[in-house]
């Protein structure tokens, strides 16, 4: 179907160059901000109480496994285009007609998970820790926590769906379901260990009956 050269586009050379610049974008967009917010979390509310081996074991999944996934897909398909290889070839999935529009849909979902990682980070402020809480922490019920408790790891998830989508691999497809099995171990250690905080407990379960999906709006 042609729309508005649309068709036409998809087409050329230059797509690809797009897919991947895309990506880059969005891994830089998304994951730049991380670092500095955590020490600067540090430094105002003190240091993160409490890490259980299986909260650490599920961050090093589901953190490189997408952006560390993303990172190597990319650094393979430049490969690919500049010195005119094959190397993901074997690894591609089936083909199908609405390849490219699909992978141009993926581009701007991926967009929409780096906007809504960076609005996590910016509501959380000094609350923000890859898990449990600080020294000093509060409750956030604001920004996209109004509609679900666990936003940060709806971007994370969503990364990782678009890098299936963007790069076409099995890789990342394999890997999906690990990084989500990651997410959801994960979230209910994290809030346990919220409600141990005399802290934030009370607020805390506030927030549990006035938000009741964790990840998934109307499912979970």
């Amino acid at each position: 179907m042609y729309l508005a050269g649309l068709s036409t586009f998809l087409d050329s050379p230059h797509y690809q160059t797009l897919l991947l610049a895309s990506s880059a974008f969005t891994l830089v967009y998304f994951g730049a901000p991380i670092p500095s917010a955590l020490k600067n979390a540090e430094k105002a509310a003190g240091k993160i109480k409490k890490e259980p081996r299986l909260a650490r074991i599920c961050t090093t999944i589901h953190g490189p496994g997408t952006f560390g996934t993303r990172a190597l897909l990319l650094g393979l398909s430049a490969f690919n285009i500049f010195f005119k290889r094959e190397v993901l070839a074997g690894l591609s999935l089936p083909d199908h007609p609405a390849k490219r529009q699909i992978q141009l849909f993926a581009i701007f979902a991926d967009l929409f998970a780096a906007y809504l990682a960076r609005s996590v980070i910016k509501t959380l402020g000094t609350n923000f820790a890859a898990f449990g809480t600080r020294e000093k922490s509060s409750v956030v019920t604001s920004g996209p926590f109004k509609y679900v408790r666990h936003a940060m790891y709806d971007g994370f998830f969503l990364g990782a769906i678009s890098n299936v989508l963007v790069f076409w691999n099995w890789v990342p497809l394999t890997l999906l379901p690990c990084i989500l099995l990651a997410i959801m171990v994960k979230i209910p250690i994290e809030e346990s260990l919220i409600l141990e905080d005399p802290n934030v407990r009370d607020d805390y379960k506030r927030y549990q009956k006035n938000v009741r999906w964790r990840l998934f709006p109307g499912i979970w």
